[in-house]
């Protein structure tokens, strides 16, 4: 089942532009906001307009450039300026448009023989096939990139490319293909030297490729050492990311305190950067254990916080549709005996009290007095 709670673990604009030949693109059309701690969801809405407005003000002046190359016959400009549409395309999660014009772009360089620009645009239609589930796509345009950045000894990108094989094989549950590619990956970062979001990546794959091939222990001595990289460079993501791994490990070893720890950071983080999508996962696994523990109004309400969360950012989803999401969750956790009691016992909750029932209301249906 395909849960809305699916999440990629690297940012949607590192796999765009990959800190390689495409940032300065980005620079261009989108740069970085001041991060707000207190803004809250407005201020948080507001800047996301603020780049949604200067990504469309790139968007023409790049289509102005565009015309002029083709009127001109620049067939090299045309290359750069097509690639740069799809990228800012799909950094405006307009996907099937990124992908059309990085593939005209793709076509252009092919004619004119470019092995570096083919090995980009390729890297970059790799990432916006990955971007939308299409791991296969992906797949194949990663491993042509690879052999061309091979080819011309392109060692920065070689690694990402691994980075991105081990992250894929991991989403394919191709597990033990996955590893080769991930240590592979981690070598050339820690000899380049220079890459400590791509060390800590290879790092969280290496764990979650021993996590989903049933070794939790080694997992979570991988997911701790990404964690620790993390840390040192400020990279709140990859700390709620790894704290969240390390959590699910605990899970599949049974010392559910331990999970919920390192749930309650994860959470904390994805709190304080805004991520409504990742802290709604959070809560749904942090219910997970509780329900594991035979908490199961305490479960609930964490459940349902999580639906409130999840329709707060996907207006069109129904009530019913997420709860189901609820048996992946348990699913993902390997709590499959829980998941789907639970998602009935959810289901019959929201059809009695509606979607965000108070915490006295989820303590009597199960005929307790608070939720402690």
């Amino acid at each position: 089942m395909q849960s809305v709670l699916h999440h990629k673990p690297v940012s949607t604009l590192e796999r765009l532009h990959d800190k390689g030949e495409g940032s300065h693109v980005v620079q261009f059309c989108c740069r970085t906001m001041p991060h707000q701690h207190n803004g809250g969801v407005l201020r948080r809405d507001t800047d996301r307009q603020a780049r949604q407005s200067q990504l469309q003000t790139a968007l023409k002046t790049f289509k102005q450039a565009l015309a002029k190359a083709e009127a001109d016959n620049n067939y090299a400009a045309q290359v750069d300026i097509l690639k740069r549409i799809g990228l800012i395309h799909c950094k405006m999660e307009e996907y099937a448009w990124g992908i059309k014009r990085l593939e005209q772009a793709l076509r252009f360089a092919k004619a004119l023989r470019n092995q570096v620009n083919i090995g980009v645009i390729l890297n970059y239609l790799g990432a916006a096939y990955y971007q939308t589930g299409q791991d296969h796509k992906a797949l194949r345009l990663y491993l042509q990139a690879l052999a061309i950045f091979r080819e011309v000894r392109d060692l920065p990108n070689v690694a990402r490319i691994f980075n991105r094989l081990g992250q894929i094989y991991n989403s394919l549950g191709q597990s033990e293909q996955a590893l080769p590619c991930c240590r592979q990956a981690l070598k050339m970062f820690q000899d380049l030297d220079h890459s400590p979001d791509g060390e800590s990546t290879a790092l969280h794959s290496i764990g979650k490729a021993h996590l989903q091939l049933g070794r939790p222990r080694p997992a979570i001595a991988f997911f701790e050492q990404a964690l620790a990289i993390c840390r040192k460079v400020g990279n709140r993501n990859g700390e709620a990311m790894n704290f969240e791994s390390i959590g699910t490990a605990y899970v599949k070893l049974n010392p559910p305190l331990r999970a919920l720890q390192s749930y309650q950071q994860a959470l904390e983080i994805r709190r304080k950067i805004g991520d409504r999508t990742g802290k709604a996962r959070i809560l749904n696994h942090i219910g997970a254990v509780y329900y594991k523990l035979g908490r199961h109004s305490q479960a609930l309400w964490y459940h349902l916080q999580a639906l409130g969360l999840l329709q707060a950012v996907n207006q069109t989803a129904n009530t019913e549709r997420l709860l189901r999401h609820l048996v992946a969750v348990y699913d993902g956790l390997g709590l499959h005996d829980h998941g789907e009691t639970c998602y009935q016992q959810a289901l019959e909750i929201v059809r009695t009290f509606g979607d965000k029932p108070c915490e006295e209301a989820i303590a009597h249906y199960f005929g307790e007095e608070n939720l402690d």
